[in-house]
């Protein structure tokens, strides 16, 4: 994962492309435009949409606008209720289809541990859901 907006990122994802690697973009606080330069350069795949990128707004569709028009890419989602409204992910699977959606978890260590137990990362489980202190957004732990 990349952001098309960072210096020589454009080169990068054309290189890795080259080299059979599949690039996705995300973490990013990129434009529209950028994102889109990004995916002529050869990335095929968003990173969680909507979280870590640049919202969509009607004037400025940012790196989620692009990850939605775009056919060339697969969006990761993580459609947990928490990283994102639930019609936001309706919108999501009305823009890409199912078949351009890779459903994803944000789990991390801390996922299924007993409650109150504290991992090293300072995290504690909630429910079900874990939060960093301080953070609003939860991570999707998955049991198995």
């Amino acid at each position: 994962t990349l952001a098309a907006e960072r210096p020589n990122a454009i080169e990068r994802i054309h290189r890795a492309g080259e080299r059979g690697i599949l690039v996705s973009l995300g973490h990013t606080d990129a434009t529209i435009d950028e994102l889109l330069a990004g995916v002529d350069a050869g990335a095929r795949m968003v990173t969680h949409l909507y979280n870590a990128m640049s919202p969509f707004e009607h004037r400025a569709p940012g790196a989620a606008g692009g990850a939605l028009i775009e056919d060339r890419l697969t969006v990761g989602l993580i459609a947990d209720g928490i990283h994102c409204h639930p019609a936001a992910v309706r919108l999501a699977v009305r823009a890409k289809g199912a078949d351009r959606i890779a459903l994803v978890s944000d789990m991390m260590p801390a996922a299924g541990i007993a409650r109150p137990a504290t991992t090293s990362l300072a995290v504690r489980q909630c429910v079900s859901t874990t939060r960093p202190p301080g953070w609003t957004t939860a991570r999707s732990p998955v049991r198995s």
